[in-house]
């Protein structure tokens, strides 16, 4: 019983230490490249984020185990869209950092904290977007 409780905080913490060391990987990549830019590893951070972040979230959708077919189409749907919309927009960020590919991966996280967050970040970025 131990093991179902400590494991998957452990886990968890284990994907953001390594979404946080990749972020700070890919910014120094981009910073050595383009030196007046402002560092981007929060943006990095969050696309990066948001592939295993849709994945947990469709496995908390499996444990709840919707009743009926029509919740089943429902939630393969969302997930089929939200995930391949996601991974584009993520792939887009990571790489051309496209205003469009921000906005969708700000907003889609349905998170009032990045939000807030990714105000100001977003403010001061903007121009270095394309």
């Amino acid at each position: 019983m131990v093991r179902g409780i400590i494991l998957p905080p452990v886990l968890g913490l284990a994907v953001i230490a390594a979404m946080i060391w990749i972020s700070f990987v890919l910014d120094g990549r981009w910073r050595a490249k383009h030196p007046t830019d402002l560092p981007f590893r929060w943006g990095y951070f969050q696309a990066l984020l948001f592939f295993p972040g849709g994945l947990m979230a469709f496995v908390v959708a499996l444990r709840s185990a919707p009743k009926s077919w029509l919740n089943w189409l429902l939630l393969i749907a969302y997930v089929a869209v939200y995930g391949v919309c996601g991974l584009i927009a993520g792939y887009v960020l990571i790489t051309q950092k496209k205003k469009w590919a921000w906005l969708f991966v700000v907003f889609a996280q349905l998170n009032l904290l990045t939000w807030v967050i990714d105000l100001p970040y977003g403010r001061n970025r903007w121009r270095e977007l394309q």
